[in-house]
């Protein structure tokens, strides 16, 4: 019961965090300034996610089928970002923002 409430508190945090930052990017007075936030904001995001991930797959707690399912949904996640975002800080930012809340679940729940 405490890991759902973890997760949970973990998930509206990040949610939040994702709408604050983009609102707040967003409301830079120029588009230099937005283009840095947003960049900011994924290498933050970015260093997160691998953090995570290594964190999980070194994780004993993971089956050996997890773990490959967690590297096959991280390739997956990087081919679709890369696809759909292409330069959009913006989708970038999103996406990433996404993806760290969803690695912090697994880790929460594991």
């Amino acid at each position: 019961m405490k890991h759902i409430f973890l997760s949970l508190g973990l998930l509206l945090a990040f949610t939040s965090n994702a709408f604050a930052g983009n609102g707040y990017c967003d409301s830079r007075p120029s588009n230099r300034e937005r283009r840095n936030c947003y960049q900011n904001a994924v290498e933050s995001n970015v260093s997160m996610i691998k953090q995570n991930y290594q964190y999980l797959m070194s994780s004993s707690r993971l089956t050996q089928q997890q773990k490959q399912q967690l590297q096959q949904d991280q390739n997956a996640w990087i081919d679709k970002v890369g696809r759909y975002c292409g330069d959009n800080l913006s989708c970038l930012y999103e996406s990433s923002a996404e993806r760290s809340m969803s690695l912090h679940a697994i880790a929460a729940r594991n």
